[in-house]
């Protein structure tokens, strides 16, 4: 005889997922359960049901970096520009432990303030 409902131990079995994430989901109300008392029980149903939903579909590589590198190219971004002005920042400013403060250095090698180069 084919049980309509499930305890949750049957549930987790039925998944294959342990029983405390079983309880950690019905907490959440991320699965479908019925009450009666204290017991909690699920259906065949339901469970089927919330496992469809989670499904995650297999994703054709080739196709996402296309839609990837099209969506980069809508942009209009200078990579290469953008670089070039974040190493010329990155040359240009310090940090100094002591302070945490950026010094401006003018070349390198060149001593600063609190010990900074």
């Amino acid at each position: 005889m084919d049980k309509g409902y499930l305890s949750i131990k049957e549930a987790a079995e039925y998944l294959g997922v342990k029983p405390s994430s079983l309880y950690s989901m019905v907490e959440r109300r991320e699965i479908p359960y019925h009450r009666i008392g204290r017991l909690i029980k699920l259906t065949r149903a339901d469970l089927d049901a919330f496992m469809q939903e989670s499904r995650v579909d297999r994703v054709d590589p080739e196709k996402e970096a296309k839609k990837i590198l099209n969506h980069a190219r809508n942009l209009n971004i200078d990579v290469d520009a953008l670089v070039k002005k974040t190493v010329a920042e990155s040359r240009r400013n310090r940090y100094t432990a002591s302070h945490g403060k950026p010094e401006r250095v003018e070349g390198f090698g060149e001593e600063v303030p609190h010990g900074a180069l």
